[in-house]
């Protein structure tokens, strides 16, 4: 089960970058089924980028700009699916000598 202290570690560690910075800062939102991450972007880089890390395995799933954040929190299960998901920050996977970095944010 994934907290919001745990949520906030993996968000910062994802985006490499604290919450409270103020260029490229994020905002953290419970809903039902986990924690939103509403990164801001950065200068020259308008719009949002959205992270949802699921309460219960920790998995974490990537949307796009073209997904809102109200339709991720009002309609996550009939959305989850658009988002990308990265199983490597489940519980079992961070428990692992091998933790994710930043660099997964990279499309192969």
């Amino acid at each position: 089960m994934i907290t919001r202290e745990g949520a906030a570690l993996r968000a910062e560690v994802i985006l490499e970058f604290p919450a409270d910075d103020p260029e490229r800062g994020w905002e953290l939102e419970e809903f039902p089924q986990g924690w939103l991450v509403i990164w801001r972007g950065w200068r020259g880089h308008p719009g949002q980028f959205c992270i949802v890390i699921e309460r219960e395995a920790g998995l974490v799933r990537y949307f796009t700009t073209f997904m809102p954040p109200h339709a991720i929190l009002s309609e996550y299960e009939a959305v989850r699916a658009m988002g990308r998901p990265d199983d490597r920050w489940t519980e079992q996977a961070a428990a692992s000598a091998h933790q994710p970095t930043a660099s997964f944010l990279t499309p192969p």
